[in-house]
């Protein structure tokens, strides 16, 4: 895959562990093709390689900061829900 020194690859729909692009080791210009990647919903400055195996790297995101904080959101909401079950299931029991 080639692209120009004035293009952009933009992916979209990646979810990470179920999709994967990889990218020989002995590939030249890596990094300035990684500045020139894409993906949605996720940190550009973020997108780096990691290790896939002897010969290949696999090119990868991290989420945006928002969606780490909307999933501690979520914990927490359940975490308050299921203390509230908790202090009514023993205001019952005592009573």
């Amino acid at each position: 895959m080639w692209v120009r020194s004035s293009g952009t690859l933009t992916v979209l729909d990646w979810k990470e562990g179920r999709d994967f692009i990889l990218v020989k080791k002995t590939s030249k210009n890596v990094e300035d093709a990684l500045k020139k990647m894409k993906f949605e919903g996720y940190d550009p400055s973020k997108i780096h390689l990691e290790d896939y195996n002897s010969e290949y790297w696999m090119i990868n995101g991290a989420p945006e900061p928002a969606t780490y904080g909307a999933g501690l959101m979520l914990g927490v909401l359940g975490l308050v829900r299921y203390r509230r079950r908790q202090k009514q299931r023993s205001a019952r029991l005592a009573s």
